[in-house]
């Protein structure tokens, strides 16, 4: 069996179109959710959203799943003209893909408080 039919076995598709009331985005969470709290679930499932919405990157981060990807096209390209058009043949649109758990460890670190190398001694008030 090819590595593409073994993919195409383990993938789970869920489609979820106009006529289901909602954003998008918070169905998905919702069924994320949803999956979580069933018995069997596989802690190590892994998630990738395609979209550019940037609450797309919020709500990956209060899912607290440990595996989550955002699939994201490049909106600006560096050293590109805005507003000109290539008459050439058309170019594949570079993607960025964002890992939400390495975005999470950055700003854990980030937020951290810093740490002092001695403490600091309470100064008396002198001020009486």
């Amino acid at each position: 069996m090819s590595l593409f039919a073994r993919v195409c076995i383990t993938v789970q598709v869920v489609l979820s179109d106009s006529n289901v009331p909602g954003e998008g985005e918070h169905k998905v969470m919702d069924y994320i959710r949803l999956q979580r709290g069933l018995p069997g679930f596989n802690p190590n499932t892994r998630h990738c959203l395609y979209g550019l919405d940037a609450d797309l990157i919020m709500l990956a981060l209060a899912t607290h799943e440990p595996h989550f990807s955002i699939l994201r096209e490049v909106i600006f390209q560096p050293n590109k003209d805005v507003g000109t058009e290539d008459d050439g043949p058309k170019m594949r649109k570079p993607f960025q893909l964002l890992n939400v758990w390495v975005l999470r460890e950055y700003l854990a670190m980030d937020l951290k408080p810093p740490v002092r190398c001695c403490p600091v001694q309470p100064r008396p008030n002198r001020m009486k």
